[in-house]
């Protein structure tokens, strides 16, 4: 499948209703991130604790900490956009003890990812800025249709 990094393009096409021929990830953090079927997604700016609803921004020098129990919302780095005819499944290659559930991106979806990850064992697991957690897994459908488009509430997501 061919990758754009042209947000605006990607979103103007889809939101005109016309059909999109390629994935949008920005940033393409590199063909070796990517193969035929799928693309390695990585540890966004941002976190939100369940706890108490604190966002925490995340850098080189700020990595992530989650405390045995702790549940947070994590934010990709890359911002993703879905042709009509593509869906997105996520899988997680997450360190052993966080959790993490499969989850769907629709086709026409374009945004920033939220992953909900829980830490299941008792000590801290720290994950670092960049750092690939989950997995896109690109499966083409059959037909596509430029209405086919996602126009739920996270459309454009860019923040927590």
């Amino acid at each position: 499948m061919k990758v754009t990094e042209d947000i605006k393009w990607f979103v103007e096409k889809i939101e005109k209703d016309e059909l999109v021929s390629k994935i949008l990830i920005y940033p393409f953090l590199g063909k070796d991130k990517m193969n035929v079927l799928s693309y390695d997604l990585h540890v966004g700016k941002y976190a939100k604790f369940f706890r108490d609803g604190e966002v925490k921004r995340i850098d080189e020098k700020n990595p992530l900490e989650i405390k045995p129990g702790e549940a947070v919302v994590l934010l990709t780095e890359e911002y993703i956009g879905l042709p009509q005819d593509v869906l997105g499944l996520i899988t997680p290659i997450l360190p052993p003890g966080l959790f993490m559930n499969s989850s769907a991106v629709d086709p026409g979806f374009y945004g920033r990812l939220k992953e909900v990850i829980v830490n299941k064992i008792n000590r801290e697991i720290i994950l670092k800025y960049r750092q690939p957690f989950c997995k896109i897994i690109f499966l083409k459908l059959d037909k596509a249709r430029g209405d086919l488009r996602y126009k739920g509430r996270y459309k454009g997501a860019k923040e927590l």
